[in-house]
């Protein structure tokens, strides 16, 4: 793909780029996730919206649909896009299939049966989960999956200066990658540590209260690292956003406090101390990181009034600088609600919601630049419909008027967790914030289906590539290449194919 800068598209044997196969599968598993967890918000929203709550006499099967929600649109949807985008960060070529099947394997488990066998949801935070075994071994299999596929020696290689993902991007990409893997581990030590005397409900707060706070860390650097990669896309002549020293230094100093938090586990994981000290962790250890990103990008976008130049008729070039934008503008406002959350209301939600909707956003917007990287047609589609080119914006608005108004609705203490009958809506902020929430939600809930329209159009012609003899994949740096011209809309870019 280009935008204004070149990339490598080769055409190989797929044996020989096993890396990229994976990398696509991972890819599109992880867009599943995200169009089934969508399927959930349906109901979901539905069942706190005012007046068609009342219909609703069975609150537990909408427990159930939210956890798998959370799960399949928080830590799988995450997760599986972080080890796609780790195995472009190198050429290296390492087989590693077992960890996706590990994973795919686990996902089948906790999405499927758990629904339909018996079981009560248990609504803890991070991983809600459902009673029953085939949602423990799920959660367990997916997540191990994840650890093995990013137990890599990738980690600790010098990056390639010709990487399609800029310097910038890997630096905080690897990041992300230690910081799931810190998370894992502090979940193992959770898991050990925690006695199963207590009641359940406690227990699984226990249970995913560390890992769950570390894994934030983790999907925030990842967040970051898409932010470099589209930025150094659209501008390649600003060398900030390709390689500094800052920015990577940044991303070595995100790890630390997740490293020490190690340390916490002197304390008993069902006192109070570890308790806050996690919540302290991450008030305090992901802001101010986050917000120097933010304002270093700013600057260098404004200081030459560069975002000015953009050619604005490149419909692809909009849509991504709107992602750009709309993430930062969702990412401030999660603080701002986070910063107003007293005790658990409405207001967590609304806070969790802009947080991850700022995450997703940038995800799903990065996600067209791999479409169209890996030769899917994408540009078909978005140069012939201009609402697909509107998807960012439509998203960010439904979702940001999602989180407010559970922001509202927390004014006067609306509880969490709380579906159809169970809910009662003592006002007018109730009203009016939960009603936000269902129009809100369904406005995202659309958004949602633009992007899933977009990815199961690119899933045909990735199907069709596999069980092709060659597939295109990325390479990095090849001198054994010719060029041949290929036209992106209105860019002319140098592509290479295989000689």
């Amino acid at each position: 793909m280009d935008l204004n800068q070149s990339s490598s598209l080769l055409f190989f044997d797929k044996k020989e780029n096993f890396r990229y196969t994976l990398s696509k599968f991972w890819l599109f598993t992880a867009i599943l996730s995200i169009s089934l967890s969508g399927f959930f918000a349906f109901f979901i929203t539905i069942a706190r919206t005012p007046e068609i709550y009342e219909l609703l006499s069975d609150p537990s099967f909408f427990k159930k649909a939210l956890a798998i929600h959370v799960n399949l649109g928080f830590l799988i949807w995450l997760s599986c896009y972080l080890v796609s985008i780790f195995y472009l960060t190198s050429i290296k070529n390492n087989k590693k299939f077992l960890p996706y099947v590990v994973s795919l394997t686990g996902i089948i488990l906790l999405s499927i049966p758990s629904l339909f066998l018996g079981g009560k949801a248990i609504l803890s935070n991070y991983v809600p989960v459902i009673d029953n075994p085939a949602f423990f071994v799920g959660i367990f299999l997916f997540s191990l999956g994840v650890f093995l596929a990013l137990i890599d020696k990738n980690l600790f290689l010098e990056v390639e200066e010709q990487s399609f993902i800029p310097y910038n991007s890997i630096a905080w990409i690897k990041s992300s990658a230690i910081l799931f893997i810190i998370a894992f581990e502090t979940g193992i030590l959770t898991y050990i540590l925690t006695s199963q005397a207590i009641d359940i409900q406690n227990y699984f707060e226990i249970l995913f209260w560390a890992p769950g706070h570390i894994f934030v860390f983790s999907i925030e650097a990842l967040k970051i690292s898409l932010w470099f990669a589209i930025l150094n896309l659209i501008f390649p002549e600003v060398e900030f956003f390709r390689k500094s020293k800052t920015v990577k230094i940044t991303s070595i100093l995100f790890l630390i406090l997740p490293l020490l938090s190690l340390l916490i586990f002197r304390y008993e994981t069902h006192s109070q101390e570890f308790r806050n000290f996690y919540t302290q962790l991450m008030r305090w250890g992901i802001f101010p990181f986050v917000l120097f990103i933010i304002y270093m990008i700013l600057y260098h976008l404004f200081k030459d009034k560069i975002v000015y130049n953009i050619n604005i008729k490149n419909n692809l070039k909009k849509y991504l600088l709107w992602s750009i934008y709309l993430s930062i503008f969702m990412t401030i406002l999660g603080y701002l609600l986070g910063s107003l959350i007293r005790i658990p209301n409405t207001m967590v939600p609304g806070h969790y919601h802009a947080s991850i909707g700022a995450i997703t956003l940038i995800l799903m917007s990065f996600s067209i630049i791999l479409f169209d990287y890996f030769e899917l047609h994408i540009k078909n589609l978005i140069e012939r419909y201009k609402i697909f080119s509107l998807q960012p914006l439509i998203y960010a608005i439904g979702q940001s008027i999602f989180a407010i108004g559970f922001a509202i609705a927390g004014i006067k203490g609306q509880g969490r967790k709380l579906f159809a009958k169970d809910q009662e809506i003592r006002g007018v902020l109730d009203y009016l914030g939960l009603g936000f929430v269902g129009i809100g939600g369904l406005i995202a809930i659309f958004a949602g289906i633009l992007f899933v329209i977009l990815s199961f159009y690119c899933l045909k012609h990735l199907l069709s590539q596999i069980l092709s003899e060659k597939s295109p994949v990325l390479i990095f740096n090849n001198k054994n290449t010719k060029s041949k011209e290929v036209h992106y809309g209105e860019q002319t870019s140098n592509s290479t194919v295989h000689g």
